[in-house]
C-alpha cells in the first residue's frame, strides 16, 4: 500500500496562509494533491493539515481528509519527518498499513504525475534501500559562493577557490522542494528530524519552484503560465 503525505500547516509567517492562496484560479494546495493523483500511484492521498478550513478546501477539491494534524506538530519547529511517523501511525490506528510513502510538498505547483512516477521506478530500482529525493542543480558552483558579511561587503565564501572554473567543480544539487519517497521501514528506524542520505530524482529547473517569499509565488505563477503555453502547443517543458 503506498501514501501519499502533502503537508499543509496552516502557521505560514513570510507568505500568511501561503497553502491556500490562489494562483492561476486554484488554491496552491490543489497542484500537488492533483499531482499525486495524477500519477497514479497511491491507494491514499492524505493532506497533513492543523486547519479544519485547509481541510474543508481539499474535501471540496476531491481529497477528504480523514484527521487533522495535532496543533504541536503544525510549529514552526516541527520536523517533516515526525509529521509522516505521526500520520502513519493514525493510519495504523485507523486499520489502513502503509508500506511506501510519498511526501509531496504543498508548494510543488510545477510537479506532475509523471515525476512522481520517475521517482517510484528510482525508489523500486533501487530495492528500496534508500530515500528517493526530488532535486535541481545549483545555478553555479557553490565552491565560488559569495555571501555578504556582517559589514555589508560581499566576499568569497572560499576565496581559496576564487580562480577555479566550474568544469573544475563538481556538480551540486539542493532540496528541489518536489517530493521524497520512503519506505516505512527506513522512516521508522531513523529517528532524525532530518534524513542524511538519498537517491537523487534531478528535476529539470523549469519544474522546481520553492515558494517561502512573495516574489515566489509570482515567479510560479509565470513558470505555470508558461507550462500551460507550451503544453497547449505541444511543446516539452523541460527542453
Amino acid at each position: 500500500m503506498k501514501l501519499a503525505i502533502v503537508p499543509a500547516r496552516s502557521g505560514s509567517t513570510r507568505i500568511p496562509d501561503k497553502n491556500i492562496r490562489p494562483l492561476l484560479g486554484r488554491p496552491l494546495l490543489a497542484y500537488a494533491l492533483d499531482a499525486a493523483r495524477e500519477s497514479g500511484l497511491f491507494d491514499q492521498i492524505h493532506l497533513s493539515t492543523d486547519s479544519p478550513a485547509y481541510a474543508g478546501i481539499a474535501g471540496d477539491l476531491g481529497y477528504p481528509v480523514s484527521f487533522l494534524r495535532p496543533p504541536a506538530l503544525a510549529a514552526n519547529a516541527a520536523s517533516l519527518m515526525d509529521v509522516m511517523r505521526a500520520t502513519v501511525a493514525e493510519f495504523d490506528r485507523r486499520g489502513r498499513h502503509f508500506e511506501d510513502l510519498c511526501l509531496v510538498y504543498a508548494t510543488a505547483v510545477l510537479l506532475d504525475g509523471a515525476e512522481l512516477r520517475r521517482g517510484y521506478r528510482a525508489y523500486t530500482d533501487h530495492g528500496r534501500s534508500l530515500p528517493v529525493l526530488s532535486v535541481v542543480k545549483t545555478a553555479g558552483p557553490v565552491e565560488r559562493v559569495l555571501v555578504v558579511d556582517e559589514d555589508g561587503v560581499l566576499r568569497w565564501r572560499w576565496p581559496e577557490n576564487r580562480f577555479l572554473h566550474s568544469q573544475q567543480c563538481r556538480p551540486a544539487y539542493f532540496d528541489a522542494g518536489g517530493f521524497l519517497f520512503i519506505s516505512r521501514e527506513s522512516l521508522m528506524a531513523d529517528r532524525e528530524s532530518v534524513l542524511e542520505a538519498f537517491l537523487p530524482l534531478v528535476l529539470p529547473a523549469c519544474k522546481v519552484c520553492d515558494i517561502n517569499e512573495p516574489e515566489e509565488l509570482e515567479l510560479a505563477r509565470r513558470l505555470l503560465l508558461g507550462a500551460r503555453a507550451d503544453a497547449a502547443q505541444g511543446a516539452d517543458p523541460a527542453g
